[in-house]
């Protein structure tokens, strides 16, 4: 599912509206690390997450769906026929509701604010995982959380993901001496997998003492980073800072969570009547560490 129907799932993207960066008509593709070569699509440079979401809001919004915000899933009443009972309620507890859904399909997202640091919004709790397995539905791997190696590092700032495209386009890594390291650590270098570069990272920290390492992007031409990165060049312009010039302050951080609500590649979970999709289920498909762009 994830490789041979990739196209497909692309196709269908497209048709929703998704606004793929295109150059005369063909799809752009970037290289992201643990990937043997460039097959990632982006949108908007480096807002392809965004896109892809406001584009399905969008979507939905046209169907006359109804959507609610700042609603709390509380419970799950699995009954021995039929789809289960859901309890929600408002984000401040109050209005406590019973839906009947048909069926109920968790999409709850991951679990990163049980971390002190995380790339995730104040919302990921593991709600869904935890709800599911209070129902008594089957979850796994919750052992498995990735961490991001390159998060902006500054003491108070937002935790803001580095992407990793910016090293699929050169990016170096360096510690607070000047020095690269990865290449002595793994043949891909800055592009070794999620976890290696982590735990590369973590180390370099711990030999040093200083609190974290550098993204250096200086070689990438200026006009190609400010074209493929602009959400990277606002955010770090609001700390004096350019990519194309300075060195990128950077730390591993929690980021995704690999384990979850057990599902077949359906999306069934063990219980009737409730599916899981995204980052709440759990399929097995990325083992213990994903690879970039496959959320």
């Amino acid at each position: 599912v994830l490789t041979w129907e990739a196209p497909a799932r692309i196709a269908d993207l497209v048709r929703l509206g998704v606004p793929f960066d295109t150059i005369d008509g063909q799809i752009q593709l970037g290289r992201e690390a643990a990937h043997s070569r460039a097959r990632i699509l982006h949108a908007g440079g480096d807002a392809t997450g965004y896109s892809i979401e406001e584009s399905l809001r969008q979507r939905v919004l046209e169907m006359g769906i109804e959507a609610r915000e700042r609603t709390i899933l509380r419970e799950i009443r699995p009954r021995s026929s039929g789809p289960p009972e859901t309890i929600v309620s408002a984000a401040d507890g109050s209005g406590v509701e019973t839906l009947d859904p048909r069926p109920l399909v968790l999409a709850t997202g991951g679990a990163g604010s049980l971390y002190r640091q995380s790339t995730n919004p104040s919302v990921t709790t593991g709600d869904g995982v935890a709800v599911a397995f209070r129902a008594g539905a089957i979850v796994s791997d919750l052992e498995f959380f990735q961490f991001h190696p390159t998060v902006f590092y500054r003491p108070g700032a937002p935790r803001f993901l580095i992407t990793e495209a910016l090293r699929g386009e050169g990016a170096v890594l360096r510690n607070v001496e000047g020095a690269r390291f990865l290449p002595s650590i793994h043949p891909d270098g800055e592009l070794a997998p999620r976890d290696v570069v982590s735990r590369a990272i973590a180390a370099e920290i711990q030999r040093t003492g200083h609190p974290c390492v550098y993204l250096d992007a200086t070689e990438i031409p200026r006009d190609r980073i400010v074209t493929r990165f602009p959400s990277v060049c606002r955010f770090l312009a609001t700390f004096g800072l350019d990519p194309a010039r300075d060195r990128i302050p950077v730390a591993p951080v929690a980021h995704y969570m690999i384990g979850g609500v057990s599902t077949d590649t359906d999306g069934r979970t063990s219980l009737s009547g409730i599916y899981a999709g995204g980052e709440v289920a759990s399929t097995g498909v990325h083992g213990a560490n994903r690879l970039g762009s496959n959320s």
